[in-house]
């Protein structure tokens, strides 16, 4: 889904990692761990997700 946002242009590589280690946080709230909701909404606040 990001690579396809107009600012997607502007990322640098350690946007895209930060992206990738986001990603391994979303899996972590579908399996369970509810502490990881907070830390993921602070990433996703970053990036410009509402």
């Amino acid at each position: 889904m990001w690579q396809s946002s107009p600012q997607a242009e502007h990322f640098s590589t350690t946007d895209w990692d930060s992206l990738l280690d986001t990603a391994l946080i979303h899996a972590r709230p579908w399996n369970g761990e509810a502490s990881a909701a907070s830390e993921l909404r602070l990433r996703g606040v970053k990036f410009g997700a509402t």
